[in-house]
């Protein structure tokens, strides 16, 4: 991108993911950009698989698991 190198992504939001206040932010800016996300990335990439490991890792109730679920399935079915 412009302001953010495409290749730095991954890690800029894991580290913002790794804050407690960071980690509702990170996942919903990669729901609410993920079309996006996937023009720059192939699905199965390696980017793709540490951007949502890297703000998904921190989840940890049975609701975030679902949500986490319910939007790969959806999303990944289309």
């Amino acid at each position: 991108g412009k302001v953010i190198k495409t290749q730095n992504l991954a890690a800029l939001l894991h580290a913002i993911a790794r804050r407690p206040k960071g980690q509702q932010l990170a996942w919903d800016f990669v729901r609410e950009n993920w079309t996006h996300l996937l023009k720059k990335f192939d699905l199965g990439s390696y980017d793709i698989r540490m951007i949502i490991s890297g703000t998904t890792a921190h989840f940890s109730s049975k609701d975030k698991l679902q949500e986490v679920c319910d939007f790969l399935f959806l999303t990944i079915s289309k």
